[in-house]
C-alpha cells in the first residue's frame, strides 16, 4: 500500500456573489488545491465547495483557510465540520476496520 504524501488544500469562501475572493486567496499562499465559493455561510446545504474540500481530504493533507469565520459561523459549526472532516479522512479500509472493531465490542 503506497502512503498517501499530504496535499495543502486551501478554502476560500465570501457570502455574497459581489464580494470579492481575491484577498483570501493571496493570504492563502501556494496550495495543492483551491474550493472557493461565494455562498453564506448560515447553510452549510448549499456550501457544495465545503462539501467538495471535506469528500477530498485525505490522512496526511493540511486544509488552510484565511481567517476561521470563512471555514465557519460558529464554534459549534466549527466542531462540526472538523468532525465530519475528520470522519471522511478515514480510507475505507480504515472505515471498514473501525466498523469491524466496533461490532466485536457490542
Amino acid at each position: 500500500m503506497t502512503r498517501h504524501i499530504g496535499k495543502r488544500l486551501g478554502y476560500a469562501r465570501v457570502s455574497s456573489t459581489d464580494q470579492n475572493l481575491d484577498r483570501q486567496r493571496t493570504a492563502l499562499g501556494e496550495v495543492d488545491r483551491l474550493f472557493q465559493e461565494k455562498q453564506s455561510g448560515a447553510g452549510r446545504g448549499a456550501r457544495t465547495a465545503l462539501a467538495e474540500l471535506i469528500d477530498y481530504a485525505r490522512d496526511g493533507d493540511t486544509v488552510v483557510v484565511s481567517s476561521m469565520d470563512r471555514l465557519a459561523r460558529s464554534v459549534v459549526d466549527l466542531n462540526a465540520i472538523v468532525a465530519e472532516h475528520a470522519a471522511h479522512r478515514l480510507g475505507p479500509a480504515h472505515r471498514q476496520a473501525e466498523r469491524q472493531a466496533t461490532r466485536a465490542v457490542r
